[in-house]
């Protein structure tokens, strides 16, 4: 278990993503863990599910214990937002599911307002060097963003590439963030 990747990927988490199920019964057994989180705070089932691997994914999510980013993903809102206002997210949960919906399409602002709270660390950067202020101002969520920096988040960390996110609202045409 003491194998990651790079990206901080587990040995579980490989055999997910390239859908070789027998290899993930097996690090089952050995005590592998499917609520295991790698740096962008994914979970196996996430990684075999972003390859097609639907059934191997599915299975993994009814072995997870239910957690604030497997609600994320599910698109369980009202669940999400129980688990923020019973206290039930750690800091480290509320930090890699505000990042990773960050970057998602459609955000739930409620469920995004309370994982800012929830957070004890804003900043966490996934393996692009990415922040959720980054996600946030390539999209058209300026009140998100506003609560962000307002909450102490920092607008001035760049990704890998030596981007800022003020950069990337630009070059995402986000006048209304660049203000």
């Amino acid at each position: 278990q003491g194998f990651r990747s790079a990206e901080g990927n587990s040995s579980l988490h490989l055999a997910a993503r390239v859908g070789f199920s027998e290899a993930v019964q097996e690090l089952l057994e050995r005590g592998y863990s499917p609520d295991d989180v790698n740096d962008e705070g994914l979970k196996p089932a996430s990684l075999a599910a972003e390859k097609g691997h639907l059934s191997l994914a599915a299975s993994l999510r009814r072995m997870s214990r239910s957690n604030l980013l497997s609600f994320i993903e599910a698109g369980r809102w009202d669940d999400a937002l129980r688990r923020l206002k019973a206290g039930k997210a750690t800091p480290a949960e509320a930090e890699a599911a505000l990042l990773h919906s960050a970057s998602m399409p459609d955000i739930h602002r409620e469920v995004f307002l309370s994982m800012i709270r929830a957070a004890s660390q804003l900043d966490r950067q996934d393996r692009f060097g990415r922040t959720a202020v980054f996600y946030l101002a390539t999209n058209d969520y300026t009140d998100l963003l506003d609560s962000m920096i307002t909450t102490g988040a920092n607008m001035s960390i760049a990704d890998q590439r030596g981007i800022r996110p003020i950069t990337a609202a630009v070059h995402a045409k986000r006048k209304d963030h660049v203000k």
